[in-house]
């Protein structure tokens, strides 16, 4: 844990390289033009999401989000949250994830509306 937490009992992901939009996939679930960018400072731990669903016709019956981990993890990571944060995200006991030691995919039940869906996931190794 970077020093900036230890002396506070907090967890922190400072210090983590920044993931760029190469490790960021969305599933035909969010429409032909859905697509997705990771906020500022988000990297392998926690970070932000905003996926753009482009509404319409579906190619999928669910709708997936794929991150790509910069580093691969030694093992497994015991546990991720996700959260949402906007209004019009898709409500979060609709969504499964698998994560392995290179990814971590997102799979929503529920086919978004257009709109732009923004959430955070925090990822517990």
């Amino acid at each position: 844990m970077p020093s900036q937490g230890r002396a506070r009992g907090q967890i922190t992901a400072e210090g983590n390289a920044a993931l760029a939009a190469a490790q960021l996939a969305v599933g035909a679930g969010w429409g032909a033009t859905g697509s997705a960018v990771f906020t500022s400072g988000a990297n392998d731990v926690a970070g932000q999401v905003v996926v753009t669903a482009a509404g319409g016709t579906y190619a999928q019956a669910t709708a997936t989000v794929t991150i790509t981990f910069k580093s691969a993890y030694a093992a497994t990571p015991r546990a991720v949250i996700v959260s949402c944060v906007n209004a019009v995200a898709i409500d979060t006991g609709h969504v499964s994830y698998a994560v392995t030691t290179t990814s971590l995919v997102l799979t929503y039940k529920v086919l978004p509306a257009a709109g732009a869906y923004t959430f955070d996931y925090l990822v517990i190794a």
